[in-house]
């Protein structure tokens, strides 16, 4: 089925995320003491007039105990980027004679094969034409062509430079610690493990304001128990599914060790969670606040009567009621006083 954007423009070659296959949300984070890495995402792939929640893997085992999860608009490359990455590092190991591996050499590697991947689309769509490899356009450009033909080359150079396209790789280093680091082919590789969490895609923004929540409300954090982030994660996903093309049903759990010990939760075990939650867990609107919400507005306007003065009193303390309840203070203040001035007349009469 083609994309309609496709028909519009059939000059254009169409893209794996014109049906939608990078549009997701990857979340990883430590647990259990850090000796386990939770790895969550969404498995949906829409194809213009039709879909599916469970089709697309965007959780990719990757050299030793390390796993890669992607999300963007340009998915399309991820598998050579994992490739000529893997092959590099297989060499180390070798050399080494281990599989152990630093993070920041995995890291480092993979952002290595993403700038390569970027250098071999800008010869292809932008300079071959021209009769110009990178090395030699850089080189050799300005004097070479002409003002204009220059920079409008330089412009087309940085759209390509500019793929939506994020990593997200998961995973213990050769002092067995946990890691985590977001790729994405502009800067350096940013190293998230002081966090402990960490998530990308189109619903990252709802998926970290979630656990971000749990980190202060519940003390969430890479010592927390396996259950606990299990349900945090869990919710952080169901969370995010309110941005555009987040898969609803295929939600995809992982938990793995530095052993490459690795366990999942079946769809039946996510949607189990996910009932949970929808009773006992996701946000609702009380209904003391929906009573008190109007009571919470005040203007600058005179009071048109006493009532309405002491509403906006009300208002401004953030109290409904207030005044009223230090009006009747008052009063059973008077009343006492009262009372103890008759109590004391009577005592002393002869």
């Amino acid at each position: 089925m083609t994309p309609e954007h496709y028909r519009r423009d059939y000059l254009s070659d169409p893209k794996l995320s014109d049906w939608g296959f990078g549009m997701s949300v990857c979340i990883g984070l430590f647990s259990d003491d850090k000796k386990k890495i939770i790895c969550v995402s969404d498995e949906r792939a829409s194809f213009g007039d039709f879909s599916s929640e469970t089709l697309a893997q965007k959780n990719i085992p990757f050299i030793g105990e390390w796993i890669v999860m992607f999300a963007g608009n340009d998915v399309e490359y991820v598998a050579d980027i994992l490739d000529a990455a893997r092959a590099e590092l297989t060499t180390a190991i070798k050399k080494k004679g281990h599989a152990a591996l630093k993070g920041t050499k995995v890291a480092a590697a993979l952002q290595k094969a993403y700038a390569k991947q970027m250098d071999a689309l800008i010869e292809q769509k932008v300079l071959r034409r021209h009769k110009f490899t990178l090395e030699t356009f850089l080189r050799d450009g300005r004097n070479k062509c002409t003002e204009s033909v220059y920079n409008n080359l330089r412009n087309r150079i940085e759209q390509v430079r500019s793929l939506s396209l994020k990593l997200l790789a998961c995973g213990f280093d050769d002092k067995e610690a946990p890691r985590v680091f977001v790729i994405d082919g502009l800067g350096p590789p940013a190293d998230r493990s002081d966090i402990g969490m960490w998530a990308i895609g189109f619903g990252a923004s709802s998926a970290m304001a979630a656990l971000m929540f749990h980190a202060d409300a519940h003390a969430l954090t890479a010592w927390s128990e396996l259950n606990t982030s299990l349900y945090c994660a869990c919710e952080a996903k169901f969370m995010a599914e309110s941005a555009t093309d987040v898969g609803r049903k295929g939600t995809f759990v992982m938990v793995f060790d530095k052993d490459s010990r690795v366990q999942f939760i079946s769809p039946p075990g996510i949607e189990r969670i996910r009932k949970i939650w929808r009773s006992k867990g996701a946000p609702r609107i009380p209904k003391e606040a929906l009573r008190d919400v109007p009571n919470l507005l005040y203007g600058f306007e005179k009071p048109s009567s006493p009532e309405e003065a002491r509403k906006r009193i009300d208002a401004m303390v953030g109290k409904p009621g207030f005044m009223e309840r230090a009006q009747k203070r008052e009063e059973r203040k008077r009343e006492q006083a009262g009372n103890l001035t008759q109590s004391t007349s009577e005592k002393s009469e002869p």
